[in-house]
């Protein structure tokens, strides 16, 4: 401003820069320059100027929402990413890794999740967190248990040995199965009925399975 020295006026203007995303000297022109001020009328002055800025990134937190899931023996849990202060009309999502610190089957797990990233057309407009926490439950898986009656001799018992499995054991859990085996009567005979009952499962990962107590082969 070269106002001489006693006399008051002021400016406004509107400032506008090449586009709205984050940048450091960024050209602005300001343009409708109007003045006010009672020694106003003794100048002239110019209507558009143009100046610098520097737009820095808006910090935002990303939040996130752990998916509930039956067990599948890993600690990998689906999470849903979000942010509040996100602008109106930008483009901006995140993705993330979500675990738990064991694979094992629980209400309420804790979960970390990591390598929050960005994506979007805004996404370098914005700072935000790479990590965060949240929880999820992790319900039994649910199997079947199927048996397979061992062929005898006759004894005189209904008894018969049975072999118990499911195929929906996760390849590396450590689980098996036993149970009762009972024919209708003690008698000789091909493909008689055998009712399997007292199915129960043994072994470190057993907790994280539901499964039937009876079976028929």
């Amino acid at each position: 401003l070269d106002l001489l020295d006693g006399d008051s006026a002021s400016f406004t203007g509107v400032g506008n820069a090449v586009d709205k995303n984050v940048g450091m000297d960024k050209e602005v022109w300001i343009t409708g320059i109007t003045g006010t001020g009672p020694d106003l009328d003794n100048y002239t002055y110019n209507a558009t100027a143009l100046t610098g800025v520097n737009i820095n990134q808006k910090a935002i937190v990303v939040d996130g929402l752990g998916i509930n899931r039956a067990y599948c023996g890993t600690t990998i849990v689906g999470v849903t990413l979000m942010a509040d202060g996100i602008l109106t009309g930008d483009e901006l999502a995140f993705t993330g890794i979500g675990n738990t610190a064991d694979k094992n089957a629980g209400m309420d797990k804790a979960v970390l999740i990591s390598g929050i990233t960005g994506t979007g057309t805004d996404a370098g407009n914005y700072s935000y967190n790479t990590t965060a926490t949240t929880d999820v439950d992790i319900s039994k898986k649910v199997i079947v248990v199927g048996a397979e009656g061992v062929n005898r001799a006759y004894d005189g018992t209904t008894n018969v040995d049975v072999l118990l499995a499911s195929s929906g054991v996760v390849t590396v859990d450590n689980l098996t199965f036993t149970g009762v085996g009972n024919t209708a009567d003690k008698n000789a005979g091909d493909d008689k009925a055998v009712a399997v009952s007292a199915i129960t499962g043994a072994g470190t990962d057993l907790a994280n399975y539901d499964f039937n107590t009876t079976a028929d082969t």
